[in-house]
């Protein structure tokens, strides 16, 4: 019974330590897609009409 009771708690730090560098991953995604995000949308206020751009 003892053994059956450790491994839920070794799954549960292994989840844990997954969830932890998912969230790291996701910085560094969201980090990258705010980067393209920015410059898409700065090429397309470039490329739209002039009353559109911010200058």
């Amino acid at each position: 019974m003892a053994e059956n009771e450790n491994i839920p708690s070794s799954e549960n730090l292994v989840s844990n330590l997954a969830t932890k560098t998912d969230r790291n991953l996701q910085r560094c995604y969201h980090t990258t897609n705010a980067e393209k995000v920015s410059t898409g949308s700065v090429t397309i206020e470039s490329s739209g009409p002039s009353s559109s751009q911010p200058i």
